[in-house]
């Protein structure tokens, strides 16, 4: 919520937008993907990929968003960011598709520790 009057567009995975609009953002400002969907933003092309999670975090809410992972292009980079998703078979699909990846940024959490995330 502290983001929403200091950013222009928002790109979301599908059914985020909601929660978004809820917090005040327009819906105008808001662009919801699917995976392997892209977008350009300026000199940036965003491009949804797949991602391995369970949406909801209430008793009836599964399934009504989805996760998603990034792909983010410029003239010169590709970046990879994973996004909160397990471990699976779809990174291994992105790596084939948009690959190789200048930078990656990998969700890592220690299940070990009560769930407390690395940086």
């Amino acid at each position: 919520m502290k983001l929403k009057n200091k950013v222009l567009a928002f790109y979301t995975p599908l059914g985020v937008g909601t929660h978004l609009e809820e917090w005040g953002v327009e819906k105008g400002r808001i662009t919801e993907l699917d995976w392997w969907e892209e977008v350009n933003h300026e000199n940036l092309r965003l491009i949804s990929t797949s991602a391995q999670h369970f949406s909801g975090r209430g008793v009836s809410d599964r399934g009504a968003t989805m996760w998603a992972s990034w792909i983010i292009q410029s003239e010169n980079d590709n970046i990879f960011f994973s996004g909160d998703s397990g471990y699976g078979e779809h990174f291994k699909e992105i790596g084939e598709k948009f690959g190789p990846f200048d930078f990656a940024m990998m969700e890592c959490v220690n299940t070990m520790n009560s769930g407390k995330r690395f940086t």
